[in-house]
Protein backbone atom coordinates (compact mmCIF):
# COMPACT_ATOMS: atom_id res chain seq x y z
CA UNK A 1 0.00 0.00 0.00
CA UNK A 2 2.68 2.40 0.80
CA UNK A 3 4.71 1.66 -2.49
CA UNK A 4 0.97 2.54 -4.56
CA UNK A 5 1.12 5.57 -2.50
CA UNK A 6 4.60 6.26 -3.55
CA UNK A 7 4.05 5.34 -7.09
CA UNK A 8 1.02 7.54 -7.66
CA UNK A 9 0.13 9.57 -4.70
CA UNK A 10 -2.43 11.91 -5.06
CA UNK A 11 -3.35 11.21 -8.70
CA UNK A 12 -6.78 10.83 -8.62
CA UNK A 13 -7.20 14.30 -6.72
CA UNK A 14 -5.23 16.09 -9.47
CA UNK A 15 -7.32 14.40 -12.05
CA UNK A 16 -10.64 15.66 -10.52
CA UNK A 17 -9.20 19.22 -9.72
CA UNK A 18 -7.94 19.17 -13.23
CA UNK A 19 -11.76 18.23 -14.86
CA UNK A 20 -13.38 20.65 -12.52
CA UNK A 21 -10.99 23.46 -13.62
CA UNK A 22 -11.65 22.79 -17.38
CA UNK A 23 -14.72 22.00 -17.37
CA UNK A 24 -15.81 25.56 -15.86
CA UNK A 25 -13.34 27.15 -18.76
CA UNK A 26 -15.64 25.08 -21.43
CA UNK A 27 -18.44 26.88 -19.42
CA UNK A 28 -16.84 30.27 -19.40
CA UNK A 29 -15.47 29.71 -23.71
CA UNK A 30 -19.39 28.47 -24.14
CA UNK A 31 -20.56 32.12 -22.80
CA UNK A 32 -17.61 34.35 -24.52
CA UNK A 33 -14.41 33.21 -26.46
CA UNK A 34 -12.13 35.93 -25.46
CA UNK A 35 -12.88 34.30 -22.20
CA UNK A 36 -13.38 37.88 -19.94
CA UNK A 37 -13.13 35.33 -16.85
CA UNK A 38 -10.63 33.74 -16.95
CA UNK A 39 -8.61 35.53 -14.06
CA UNK A 40 -11.21 35.01 -11.94
CA UNK A 41 -11.68 31.01 -12.90
CA UNK A 42 -7.59 30.47 -12.19
CA UNK A 43 -7.75 32.53 -9.07
CA UNK A 44 -10.99 30.44 -8.09
CA UNK A 45 -8.84 26.97 -8.47
CA UNK A 46 -5.45 28.05 -7.26
CA UNK A 47 -6.23 27.29 -3.88
CA UNK A 48 -7.36 23.27 -5.19
CA UNK A 49 -3.87 23.46 -7.07
CA UNK A 50 -1.81 24.93 -3.99
CA UNK A 51 -3.75 21.78 -2.06
CA UNK A 52 -3.39 18.82 -4.76
CA UNK A 53 -0.25 19.49 -6.85
CA UNK A 54 2.11 20.90 -4.40
CA UNK A 55 1.87 17.15 -2.29
CA UNK A 56 1.82 15.87 -6.04
CA UNK A 57 4.98 17.61 -7.31
CA UNK A 58 6.99 16.91 -3.88
CA UNK A 59 6.70 12.79 -4.29
CA UNK A 60 7.57 12.92 -8.27
CA UNK A 61 11.44 12.17 -6.60
CA UNK A 62 10.02 9.59 -4.78
CA UNK A 63 7.94 7.90 -6.99
CA UNK A 64 10.97 7.94 -9.65
CA UNK A 65 13.43 6.45 -7.71
CA UNK A 66 10.68 3.76 -7.13
CA UNK A 67 9.29 3.21 -10.69
CA UNK A 68 13.61 2.66 -11.08
CA UNK A 69 13.60 0.29 -8.39
CA UNK A 70 10.70 -1.82 -9.34
CA UNK A 71 11.61 -1.93 -12.64
CA UNK A 72 15.20 -3.37 -11.96
CA UNK A 73 13.78 -5.75 -9.59
CA UNK A 74 10.85 -7.13 -9.84
CA UNK A 75 10.02 -8.92 -13.12
CA UNK A 76 6.24 -9.11 -12.32
CA UNK A 77 5.84 -5.81 -12.40
CA UNK A 78 7.63 -4.86 -15.50
CA UNK A 79 5.63 -7.40 -17.70
CA UNK A 80 2.31 -5.89 -15.95
CA UNK A 81 4.17 -2.73 -16.94
CA UNK A 82 4.69 -3.65 -20.63
CA UNK A 83 1.42 -5.45 -21.08
CA UNK A 84 -0.55 -2.27 -19.84
CA UNK A 85 1.35 0.58 -21.77
CA UNK A 86 0.43 -1.73 -24.77
CA UNK A 87 -2.94 -0.92 -24.69
CA UNK A 88 -4.59 0.68 -27.27
CA UNK A 89 -5.78 3.77 -24.84
CA UNK A 90 -2.18 4.30 -23.84
CA UNK A 91 -1.25 5.19 -27.39
CA UNK A 92 2.16 3.72 -26.68
CA UNK A 93 3.31 6.15 -23.91
CA UNK A 94 5.37 5.03 -21.15
CA UNK A 95 4.20 5.23 -17.17
CA UNK A 96 6.26 8.13 -16.79
CA UNK A 97 4.48 10.21 -19.64
CA UNK A 98 1.43 10.06 -17.81
CA UNK A 99 3.10 10.45 -14.37
CA UNK A 100 5.04 13.86 -15.14
CA UNK A 101 2.01 16.19 -16.74
CA UNK A 102 0.63 17.79 -13.89
CA UNK A 103 3.26 19.71 -12.33
CA UNK A 104 3.97 20.67 -16.45
CA UNK A 105 0.65 21.88 -16.58
CA UNK A 106 0.63 24.23 -13.48
CA UNK A 107 4.09 25.64 -15.75
CA UNK A 108 1.56 26.13 -18.77
CA UNK A 109 -0.54 27.66 -17.35
CA UNK A 110 1.49 30.32 -15.86
CA UNK A 111 2.93 30.77 -19.16
CA UNK A 112 -0.39 31.46 -21.00
CA UNK A 113 -1.52 33.92 -18.47
CA UNK A 114 2.14 35.55 -19.28
CA UNK A 115 1.44 35.53 -22.73
CA UNK A 116 -2.25 37.12 -22.31
CA UNK A 117 -0.57 39.68 -20.30
CA UNK A 118 1.82 40.65 -23.37
CA UNK A 119 -0.92 41.36 -25.58
CA UNK A 120 -4.30 42.84 -23.29
CA UNK A 121 -4.10 46.19 -22.50
CA UNK A 122 -2.92 47.00 -19.52
CA UNK A 123 -5.84 49.06 -17.77
CA UNK A 124 -8.55 46.40 -19.37
CA UNK A 125 -10.60 45.07 -16.62
CA UNK A 126 -9.32 41.20 -17.95
CA UNK A 127 -5.73 42.26 -17.73
CA UNK A 128 -6.18 43.24 -13.89
CA UNK A 129 -8.03 39.94 -13.39
CA UNK A 130 -5.00 37.60 -15.40
CA UNK A 131 -2.94 39.46 -13.46
CA UNK A 132 -3.88 38.30 -9.90
CA UNK A 133 -4.02 34.78 -11.64
CA UNK A 134 -0.79 34.90 -12.90
CA UNK A 135 0.33 36.12 -9.45
CA UNK A 136 -0.98 33.26 -7.92
CA UNK A 137 -0.48 30.46 -10.43
CA UNK A 138 3.40 32.01 -9.72
CA UNK A 139 2.99 31.00 -5.96
CA UNK A 140 1.90 27.45 -6.35
CA UNK A 141 4.91 27.16 -9.24
CA UNK A 142 7.45 28.58 -6.72
CA UNK A 143 6.10 26.20 -3.56
CA UNK A 144 6.49 23.46 -5.66
CA UNK A 145 9.99 23.74 -6.54
CA UNK A 146 10.64 25.35 -3.17
CA UNK A 147 9.61 21.70 -1.75
CA UNK A 148 11.44 19.38 -4.20
CA UNK A 149 14.48 21.90 -2.74
CA UNK A 150 13.99 20.65 0.81
CA UNK A 151 13.16 17.03 -0.41
CA UNK A 152 16.21 16.67 -2.24
CA UNK A 153 18.28 18.18 0.78
CA UNK A 154 16.39 16.13 3.07
CA UNK A 155 17.17 12.99 0.36
CA UNK A 156 21.24 13.91 0.74
CA UNK A 157 20.91 13.97 4.47
CA UNK A 158 19.21 10.60 4.45
CA UNK A 159 22.12 9.73 2.31
CA UNK A 160 24.66 11.14 4.26
CA UNK A 161 23.83 9.48 7.37
CA UNK A 162 23.70 6.43 5.77
CA UNK A 163 27.13 6.61 4.95
CA UNK A 164 28.02 8.38 9.33
CA UNK A 165 30.22 5.39 10.97
CA UNK A 166 30.31 7.23 14.62
CA UNK A 167 32.18 4.41 15.87
CA UNK A 168 32.21 4.93 19.73
CA UNK A 169 30.99 8.41 19.84
CA UNK A 170 27.09 9.19 20.14
CA UNK A 171 25.75 9.53 16.78
CA UNK A 172 24.77 13.08 15.69
CA UNK A 173 21.14 13.37 14.25
CA UNK A 174 21.43 14.96 10.86
CA UNK A 175 18.21 15.20 9.36
CA UNK A 176 16.69 17.90 11.23
CA UNK A 177 14.73 20.93 10.34
CA UNK A 178 16.73 23.95 9.05
CA UNK A 179 20.02 21.61 8.26
CA UNK A 180 21.42 20.85 4.90
CA UNK A 181 24.39 19.52 3.24
CA UNK A 182 26.59 22.65 2.46
CA UNK A 183 29.62 20.75 0.52
CA UNK A 184 30.26 16.80 -0.31
CA UNK A 185 33.63 15.30 -1.24
CA UNK A 186 36.73 14.30 -0.29
CA UNK A 187 37.84 14.36 3.86
CA UNK A 188 41.56 15.30 4.04
CA UNK A 189 43.40 14.48 7.64
CA UNK A 190 46.31 17.19 8.17
CA UNK A 191 48.73 16.43 10.38
CA UNK A 192 51.23 19.03 11.95
CA UNK A 193 54.37 17.67 13.22
CA UNK A 194 56.10 19.47 15.78
CA UNK A 195 59.44 21.51 14.68
CA UNK A 196 63.05 20.54 15.91
CA UNK A 197 65.82 22.87 15.69
CA UNK A 198 67.28 21.15 12.38
CA UNK A 199 63.53 21.25 10.29
CA UNK A 200 60.89 23.41 10.05
CA UNK A 201 57.24 22.93 9.76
Amino acid sequence: MAELHRLFSNLPQVKDARERFLLELEEQLDQDVFLPGLGSVVLKHCPAFRRIYVPYVTNQMYQEQLMQQLMRESSRFLQVLRRLEQQPVCQRQPLKSFLVPPFQRVIRLKILLENILRFAPADSELAVSVRAAHQAVGEVVHQCNENIRLMKQTEELVMLEKLMDFAKVKPLPLISRGRWLVREGELCQVLVQEASLSHRH
